[in-house]
């Protein structure tokens, strides 16, 4: 029988802060580009049996991912909607032998770097006038197929589980000082378990599903602000491992297209 247990301990914590650039450029009405650099900082304490404090660390630059997008949809016959797609390789430039406070090398999920070539493949929806005409649906997918890190702790093949995302929620349109966007997403996120020289990693993969209300401020065409927050609903892990308890982020973006409206460069952090 499938059992699932919340354990309550206060012994360790994991904060994982990131603050990522994210660079789009369009080439044509059809086709973009973008290019994310995220910037990772790893930390984490455990209460030791004498009652102190062990506390690693580990920030750097993490792993680059760049992707392809293509609109499906001609937005002249099709102005109340709109479809991407897009694909392209994250690329292993974080680094993967930070050592803790003893020495030995940390384990793979608290370096900032995968040490491994990714598939990444992403698609956006948007329905506008969706019931009345302030709101919109929207919907967004995410699927990474994970490669092998073939260098891991020197002699080891580490591969972290595939991932799949999928988001669904509502953002309604409303004006006060500024216009405003107000949203909500459920996201549900699978994670298939990490392997180690083909064998499974214990306490890795499981599913979530996450409650996502946010706020969008538009100071002007060319500058806005978004935050948002991740609760967790339910969660299925394999196996004993830390999870989210909460996150919070904050997106500022700057559009410098020629343009209006078509943002070409975002600055987002995210706090986790």
């Amino acid at each position: 029988m499938d059992h699932k247990t919340l354990f309550e301990d206060d012994t360790r914590s994991r904060l994982t802060r990131s603050t990522l650039m994210e660079v789009n450029y369009g080439i044509n009405q059809r086709f973009a580009l973008t290019m994310v650099l995220p910037f990772v900082r790893q930390e984490r304490s455990i209460r030791e049996y004498n009652n102190q404090i062990g506390f690693t660390r580990a920030q750097g630059l993490g792993d680059m991912v760049f992707l392809l997008k293509y609109r499906m949809l001609n937005p002249e016959s099709n102005p109340h909607r709109e479809w991407l797609v897009g694909a392209g390789p994250k690329i292993p430039t974080g680094k993967t032998d930070f050592k803790n406070n003893k020495g030995l090398t940390m384990v793979a999920d608290m370096q900032p770097g995968s040490g491994s070539f990714d598939g990444m493949f992403w698609s956006f929806y948007q329905k506008s006038n969706f019931l009345i005409k302030p709101m919109s649906l929207l919907g967004i997918l995410t699927y990474r197929a994970s490669g092998k890190n073939r260098s891991y702790n020197q002699t080891q093949v580490y591969q972290f589980g595939n991932e799949f995302q999928a988001n669904i929620g509502i953002n309604y349109n409303l004006l006060l000082h500024w216009p405003m966007d107000v949203f909500v997403f459920g996201r549900y996120r699978s994670q298939t378990v990490d392997l180690v020289d083909g064998n499974t990693f214990p306490g890795s993969g499981g599913k979530w599903v996450y409650a996502i209300p946010g706020l969008s401020v538009h100071f002007n065409p060319d500058l806005s602000l978004r935050a948002w927050a991740d609760f967790p609903l339910y969660r299925s892990l394999n196996g004993s491992q830390l999870t989210t308890t909460y996150k919070y982020s904050l997106s500022l973006f700057f559009n410098l297209s020629k343009k209006a409206k078509e943002p070409v460069f975002n600055l987002k952090l995210d706090d986790l």
